[in-house]
């Protein structure tokens, strides 16, 4: 259950202050922003 919330305040303080979204859309966002991420780190090498 702490692993959730650390995760969805994550989540949340990512989005900020953009449109109202439910758990699990934040969730998917995140997951797409930290795949980006990895994938820029990856073509770089």
């Amino acid at each position: 259950m702490a692993i959730q919330k650390a995760v969805i305040n994550d989540v949340l303080n990512y989005i900020g202050n953009k449109k109202n979204y439910d758990n699990i859309t934040l969730l998917v966002l995140k997951q797409k922003q930290m795949y980006e991420k990895i994938k820029v780190e990856r073509n770089k090498t």
